[in-house]
């Protein structure tokens, strides 16, 4: 039941084309008899939906972080008609971007309508609340009542489960922002009680502390930038309430413009005890730590020095610990929540005390390939730990153990590890170890302790393969610049590309904690690969060196398309079933998962080759591959056999004289023509289409299996990306 009798509220909620976001927050600490501090986090939403009058959305989440604890324990509470707005979004099909990678939001919107949220959100049905003189929500074992100078709030901890009921009482004024002319509040209503006495019970004991209380009702177009399709980015923030032991109160805020990382304004509000409060505009924020979540792999800045010139102040915070993170719902994903200590100083004399920190908007993505970035930092130096730009002594040991005579490390490093880093460091995307770990997280595992493993095996070897294929396709360019052989010479590349291929085994000697069935599986997996890629990689040679008008005709007559697709699933597609195979084998899952896994990541190596073959066709200054090179190479890809396959008899003798004429084909003129009869087959259409229904039939099936996750959203927006014609990888 949620009842409005706030008069104002109402006005705001039925505004037309406009939402109204309010909620009330509360973070405070609580010291135990036993010694030792809890802190706690507490905020309750409501969300009035512009386009329904009457309908609001809540959302409820409690942190604790424990003492001497290295993350917080979280709970988060969703209404049904929160889950009903996404499936409404998709119904309608009116996803709002918002200027975010629209990738990322229609995974999310998808994931969230047809699968549900994952596990660690409980859904309820909606909360009583009551606004007008007094503050009444009540929602299940979470309330807060909130009379004048008085807020009572209970809630259930989450170490050992006590209920706590506690009152806070108000020792300083409230603070209004806007009356201090703070910025974008213009449409907003925001009260802070920065210092907060707190008394009350957990279970049967009773426990002293302190708190911070805020409350604000706002227009959420106030975070955003030039709104709409072209929108520059929305606004995220940096929120700091900080308590002083001298009895000042600071508030800091920086509105950041996530999209460019730039601070678009910024204030502080220093309420010091028997004057007025102070609004500071001139702020100097450096972040002095980072830290990375091993769950969404946002990269927050958590550790913070500030400088105030117009109170010749300074202060660094510092929070208790890193992983203080709370997943929200929706494009958001995640937010930062962390208490922390703060020191400094304030003309000359000491300052400390404790604060808080808010870390808003770092989990939104505006490109998919921004989101690629640090896994690429973090993949490069898991590779360069194991494989280094140059070897010395100790690292040759460590492949091929101590010297019976004497190493040459100089030699080494010219022959193996530089060709390998040569090509490495030309701009390697790397989305195939991120695949690997995204699958090993939707099958709840952290994937840290297994990321060396999954990024030298599954990039090493596709480094390999590169170089190889190179030489067997006769190639002049990769990535850029001059292929491998060509730089290197073809024995030095013949034997660092398959130098690569061996090395992976040695990644399964590590300390993983893999029982001996486990790495036997795994030495089976990354055998089984290698021969299909190298069986599939046979197929391709064979066929572009028999190519012949009589030969093409008898293949084309037996449904030749359909061996290609299978010579995908050997060649490209094994290394990527391989790879969710293994995720199953470190999660220790049984036969029905793993199949289920095999088939998804079977399909989509199949689907990502089509792409590829699409793309080969594209005249986009963004493809760095020659348009048609297939065709000019003379290689049977599906897009061209099925152009074969749909052609006219006249138009389709043309194409086969084209394929198997080398002088031809490689003539500007040739190439043209060639390049017009597959656009003009309708199989460039016809393969978007497989590979689009190919992945999401399959995707249906994996859902059986793959629990609704923060990994598994991702994954389907990493690989829906990979496969949207517009992602040159």
């Amino acid at each position: 039941m949620v009842e409005i009798a706030n008069k104002s509220e109402e006005k705001h909620e039925n505004s037309p084309g406009k939402g109204r976001i309010s909620w009330w927050f509360c973070q405070g600490y609580y010291s135990l008899a036993t010694g030792g501090q809890v802190h706690f986090v507490l905020c309750f939403f409501q969300v009035y939906e512009p386009d329904s009058p009457g309908t609001v959305r809540h959302h409820y989440f409690y942190s604790q972080l424990p003492p001497n604890s290295t993350e917080r324990l979280v709970r988060c509470c969703v209404d049904q008609q929160l889950l009903e707005a996404f499936q409404d979004q998709l119904s309608q099909d009116r996803i709002d971007l918002g200027g975010l990678d629209r990738y990322m939001t229609e995974a999310v919107t998808k994931e969230i309508s047809e699968y549900g949220l994952p596990d660690h959100f409980e859904i309820r049905e909606p909360p009583y609340v009551k606004k007008g003189k007094h503050l009444q929500i009540d929602w299940d074992d979470f309330k807060i009542i909130w009379k004048e100078e008085k807020i009572d709030i209970e809630f259930v901890e989450l170490h050992q489960g006590d209920r706590c009921r506690f009152t806070l009482q108000r020792t300083s004024p409230p603070l209004k922002p806007a009356e201090l002319g703070a910025p974008r509040l213009e449409n907003s209503t925001y009260t802070c009680l920065p210092r907060l006495s707190l008394s009350g019970t957990v279970g049967e004991k009773e426990v002293q502390g302190g708190a911070w209380f805020d409350h604000q009702d706002t227009d959420p177009s106030d975070w955003e930038l030039n709104a709409g399709e072209n929108s520059e980015g929305v606004i995220g923030w940096e929120w700091f309430a900080v308590n002083f032991e001298d009895g000042s109160d600071w508030l800091v805020v920086l509105h950041r413009n996530m999209k460019k990382d730039e601070v678009v304004d910024s204030y502080a509000i220093v309420c010091s005890p028997g004057k007025r409060p102070r609004l500071l505009r001139d702020i100097t924020a450096t972040p002095l730590e980072h830290w990375i979540s091993p769950v969404t792999h946002i990269r927050y800045p958590v550790g913070w020095h500030l400088k105030f010139p117009e109170v010749d102040a300074e202060w660094s915070f510092q929070p208790l610990c890193n992983n203080q993170e709370v997943p929200m719902v929706g494009p958001l994903r995640a937010i930062w929540e962390g208490t922390g200590m703060v020191k400094g100083t304030r003309s000359g004399r000491s300052l400390s005390g404790r604060g808080h920190l808010e870390l808003k908007g770092y989990g939104y993505i505006f490109n998919f390939k921004q989101y690629t970035e640090v896994f690429v930092e973090r993949i490069d130096d898991l590779i360069e730990d194991f494989l280094p730009r140059r070897f010395d002594e100790a690292s040759i040991e460590r492949f091929a153990g101590p010297p019976v005579w004497e190493y040459d490390p100089e030699i080494l490093s010219e022959t193996v590890s530089v060709p390998v880093w040569d090509l490495l460091d030309r701009g390697g995307k790397h989305w195939r170890p991120m695949l690997g770990i995204l699958l090993l997280e939707s099958l709840g595992v952290a994937s840290k302790p297994y990321e060396s493993l999954l990024a030298n095996v599954i990039e090493l070897n596709h480094t390999g393969a590169l170089i190889v294929d190179d030489i067997e396709d006769g190639s002049l360019i990769r990535r850029g610049k001059e292929c491998i052989h060509l730089r290197y010479g073809t024995d030095v590349a013949i034997n660092t590309g398959t130098a690569l291929y061996f090395l992976s085994y040695l990644q399964l000697e590590s300390e993983l904690g893999l029982t001996d069935r486990q790495l036997v599986d795994l030495y089976r997996i990354v055998v089984n690969f290698q021969v299909k890629a190298h069986l599939g990689q046979g197929k391709d040679i064979a066929w572009t060196r028999n190519m012949s008008p009589q030969w093409l005709e008898e293949r084309l007559k037996r449904g030749f398309s359909d061996k290609v697709l299978q010579m995908y699933s050997m060649k490209t597609a094994a290394a990527t079933q391989g790879t969710a195979e293994a995720a199953c084998v470190i999660a220790n899952e049984g036969s029905e998962v793993r199949q289920a896994y095999a088939a998804f990541g079977r399909t989509f190596g199949v689907s990502f080759q089509i792409v590829d073959d699409v793309l080969n066709f594209s005249s986009s200054p963004d493809w760095t591959k020659t348009r048609g090179e297939d065709l000019l190479s003379g290689k049977p890809t599906w897009i061209i056999v099925r152009a074969l396959e749909r052609a006219r008899p006249r138009e389709r003798n043309r194409l086969i004289r084209i394929l198997c004429a080398p002088d031809l084909r490689a003539s500007s003129e040739g190439l043209e023509e060639g390049i017009e009869l597959i656009e003009r087959s309708g199989a460039l259409d016809e393969g978007r289409r497989l590979a689009g229904n190919m992945l999401e039939s399959q995707w249906r099936n994996f859902s059986l299996y793959a629990k609704p996750s923060e990994a598994k959203t991702m994954l389907r927006m990493l690989t829906t990306a990979l496969l949207s014609f517009e992602q040159d990888y």
